[in-house]
């Protein structure tokens, strides 16, 4: 993670790299919700939308929560 982190800041970008243990979607949610974020980029194992329903997103919850917009790579 220090080689993205100096990368990023090479080109002027101020990465915060957090770890937290818990419920990943509570923990993201609740981290992004207690300060002044202007985006959280996550992964996206890509579930088939079944799966997805019975088994919920860490992505969708985040999206559905988040008070900044979350941007989902695959």
């Amino acid at each position: 993670m220090e080689e993205y982190k100096k990368v990023a800041l090479e080109k002027n970008i101020h990465p915060e790299f957090i770890l937290e243990i818990g419920n990943p979607a509570n923990m993201i949610t609740e981290v992004v919700n207690s300060k002044d974020y202007d985006l959280v980029v996550l992964g996206t194992r890509g579930m088939s939308p079944v799966k997805e329903l019975f088994l919920g997103s860490v992505s969708m919850k985040v999206i559905h929560h988040a008070k900044c917009p979350v941007l989902v790579v695959r």
